[in-house]
């Protein structure tokens, strides 16, 4: 009988049994450098501290990898239930008590963790090394998205480039800004830079004229800064304002 056994790829896309990658993630390399660390920084030596910084700093973004993994593992899986936890927010909750892991810091490590796992045989392919390179991870999904033709680029860059690089590259739209046209309404119609564009009854109430003037108008400002318009269904000003905030929130993490 023949004994001899065909070698798994583990890297091969949608092996049940590596879906998390843990061979791949098993090559990254930890060593507990906290004894040399206080010995260089004992030594007063800029050099020597300068480089136990550097490889701390390759340990926690490493680090912030595999609680990624492990996060992921917790909610795709659904195992928080197994535990008692009603959901995957309530098991991030009992991490910020048990282990102090601030909210942000479990966020991000789970954003982390899904690009990477997500992009997997693309970044494989690129060259891209997760050393040293974890957190450009938050921005490739903003990179694929600004830059849609340009989608081989954007890998090659995620490996190759400097985080600030890679990032401030990502954020980029490329996109030219779009013209805002002048926007007026009159007892009849409404005009975009003098070109009729919608005619209105007569018997219209005017308030009601000025909020679609409002309407056009608040589109092509937004188009002018080379964004896409959403309508969303709200209930009032209140909501409004809870999305607005959110938004401004959100960006600022980027």
């Amino acid at each position: 009988m023949d004994k001899t056994q065909v070698i798994k790829n583990v890297f091969e896309p949608g092996r049940v049994s590596d879906k998390y990658h843990t061979q791949f993630l098993q090559n990254l390399h930890y060593g507990d450098i906290g004894d040399s660390a206080l010995e260089a920084f004992r030594s007063l030596d800029i050099t020597s501290i300068d480089e136990v910084i550097k490889r701390l700093a390759e340990n926690a973004r490493s680090s912030i990898l595999l609680i990624g993994v492990g996060l992921v593992v917790v909610d795709r899986e659904g195992i928080y239930k197994a535990a008692g936890y009603h959901s995957y927010l309530e098991y991030a909750a009992h991490l910020y008590e048990e282990v102090g892991l601030a909210p942000q810091t479990l966020s991000d490590a789970k954003i982390i963790a899904e690009v990477f796992l997500d992009h997997f045989s693309e970044l494989k392919k690129a060259g891209f090394k997760i050393e040293n390179n974890a957190h450009k991870l938050r921005y490739l999904e903003a990179a694929l998205a600004n830059h849609p033709k340009s989608e081989e680029e954007v890998y090659k860059r995620i490996a190759g480039d400097t985080f600030q690089t890679f990032r401030d590259w990502a954020l980029t739209t490329g996109r030219k800004p779009r013209y805002t046209p002048s926007v007026k309404v009159t007892s009849t119609r409404i005009m975009v830079d003098g070109k009729n564009v919608l005619n209105i009854a007569e018997d219209l109430p005017d308030q009601e004229k000025k909020t679609l003037a409002s309407y056009l108008k608040a589109v092509y400002e937004i188009r002018a800064t080379g964004n896409e318009p959403f309508i969303l269904e709200t209930y009032d000003e209140g909501e409004q304002r809870a999305i607005m905030n959110f938004l401004k929130k959100y960006r600022m993490k980027k």
